[in-house]
C-alpha cells in the first residue's frame, strides 16, 4: 500500500534520511558517496529547496 502524499505549503520542513537495504553500508568507497552528492546537487538545481 502506498504511503499518504505528503502535505506541502510554504516553508514546510522534512527530514531526509538514506539509508542501505536493511541498513547495510550505503557506500562502499568515496566513489560512491561523491556520486551520491552529485545526485543530491543536480536535484537541488532543478528543484527549489534549502538543504
Amino acid at each position: 500500500m502506498p504511503r499518504k502524499k505528503r502535505v506541502w505549503y510554504p516553508g514546510a520542513k522534512f527530514d531526509i534520511t538514506s539509508r542501505g537495504i536493511r541498513r547495510t553500508t550505503l557506500f562502499h568507497d568515496d566513489e560512491d558517496r561523491l556520486k551520491y552528492l552529485t545526485l543530491v546537487e543536480e536535484a537541488k538545481e532543478r528543484t527549489p529547496c534549502i538543504l
